[in-house]
């Protein structure tokens, strides 16, 4: 064997301290984030969540004057929370905004009220994202963590946060009772109470302090209790991200309606609007899209084709069969832009979307989406969701063409509308009428941010 040299055992002893400080290195590193980890598992105390809820939530109050045919005319009271400090966005509900022009304000606790704008606002889902000043935000307010990813199941213990009845800042505790669809729409459903004045506020993990939700609806029933429900956070993720790339994230319109299932898993073709996707045949199944085989629900769909381009690659089942095809994606027209048209007390649009249209025999009629108490409209008979067809015997397909025919009538002479509505009758699906109504106060209206 070959002795070992003083200079041998110099270099042994250094290479020994370099692999002890190593280690003690390694060591430090995973007690740390061990001791990180059980701190925020065990440190995080329900106190602890909602005193950091407190930071990020907003109260807020909208005055809509012309509601287009989502929303109600009136002021109202909402909650909202900051997600964003630099940009100063706030997520809420597309109802707490309004889908219609509308004054917002929103202030933090113990602040005072600041005009509020929209960025965006969803035509599906209730979702809104506004935007106040940077500079008006406290400096120790908070960004709400969105929890984008997991799945939680029935039983997780769920908190909510935000101004029932006029009781600001207050919190209420419950579990997810399990996800539900109400007409087509996915929901978390909820124990915890959602009451007036807690749509928009967040729906928050009791065990990691992440949002996973968008406080939206509650059963309106007296014999109803805990039947409460949220938005789930992955949509406004989706949302989120594509408007940070500075992609529009409005939702495509496939022109498709689905069959009704128990949980919406099955996306089977009812019925196809021909002049938007030729290549989809009744009874289709659609697997895939974009190489997504995760569309469970008609939510998934929509997710993953935000953003897309004006065609993708999609795979149906076809008689038991897989079959590659080619879909068009257009989008819903943004809610940010619509435009209207007001007079003698009722607004109209023509731009809505209702995905059998033709079919119904309703593309390009106008809608009338609200009317006043009192004016010549609703006196003569006009209510919501009549559809108008002509003015005068003329027919018009744009807010600016109609605009300029009624602008060039006298004021207060008499229009007289064609009207049709759906009817019940063992007969015949609609009701017509000749309406004459007086014209005055003509204006063209636009929701703008």
């Amino acid at each position: 064997m070959k002795p070992v040299s003083v200079c041998d055992m110099t270099v042994i002893r250094v290479s020994l301290k370099k692999i002890n400080e190593v280690l003690m290195k390694y060591i430090c590193m995973m007690f740390g984030f061990f001791f990180s980890q059980s701190v925020l598992s065990v440190g995080l105390s329900t106190e602890d969540i909602f005193s950091h809820a407190e930071k990020y939530t907003l109260k807020l109050r909208t005055d809509i004057s012309i509601p287009f045919i989502h929303d109600d005319k009136g002021s109202f009271k909402g909650t909202g929370f900051l997600v964003n400090k630099k940009k100063g966005w706030i997520l809420t509900n597309a109802h707490v905004a309004g889908r219609s022009p509308s004054k917002i304000e929103g202030m933090f606790k113990g602040g005072e009220y600041y005009k509020l704008n929209k960025i965006y606002i969803d035509p599906v889902i209730d979702l809104a994202i506004l935007k106040i000043d940077s500079g008006k935000i406290p400096a120790n307010a908070s960004e709400a963590e969105l929890d984008c990813e997991s799945e939680y199941r029935t039983g997780h213990p769920i908190g909510t946060y935000g101004h029932p009845w006029e009781v600001s800042f207050t919190a209420t505790r419950g579990i997810i009772s399990g996800v539900t669809y109400v007409q087509e729409d996915e929901w978390i459903q909820v124990d915890a109470p959602i009451n007036h004045g807690n749509s928009g506020g967040p729906l928050i993990s009791l065990e990691t302090g992440k949002v996973i939700g968008i406080n939206s609806a509650v059963a309106n029933d007296d014999k109803t209790e805990g039947l409460n429900f949220a938005l789930p956070i992955r949509s406004v993720c989706t949302v989120i991200e594509l408007l940070n790339k500075g992609i529009d994230p409005s939702p495509i319109n496939l022109g498709i309606i689905f069959y009704k299932s128990e949980d919406n898993s099955d996306l089977k073709v009812a019925y196809v609007d021909k002049s938007i996707n030729k290549a989809i045949q009744k009874g289709d199944i659609i697997k895939s899209v974009s190489q997504n085989n995760k569309l469970i629900s008609t939510n998934y769909l929509m997710d993953v084709l935000r953003g897309k381009d004006k065609f993708i690659d999609a795979v149906v089942e076809r008689n038991e069969k897989e079959v590659s095809v080619a879909l068009k994606t257009p989008k819903i027209p943004p809610v940010l832009g619509a435009k209207g048209i007001y007079f003698s007390g009722m607004l109209l649009t023509t731009d809505y979307i209702i995905t059998d249209a033709t079919d119904i025999n309703q593309k390009g009629s106008w809608l009338v989406n609200h009317v006043d108490d009192g004016s010549s409209a609703v006196s003569n008979g006009i209510s919501e969701w009549v559809f108008i067809e002509e003015f005068n015997n003329k027919s018009f397909r744009s807010v600016n063409s109609l605009y300029e025919y009624l602008n060039s009538i006298d004021v207060n002479s008499t229009i007289k509308l064609e009207a049709k509505w759906f009817k019940e009758s063992d007969h015949r699906n609609y009701g017509y009428e000749q309406i004459e109504v007086e014209l005055y106060d003509l204006e063209r209206i636009t929701i703008n941010k």
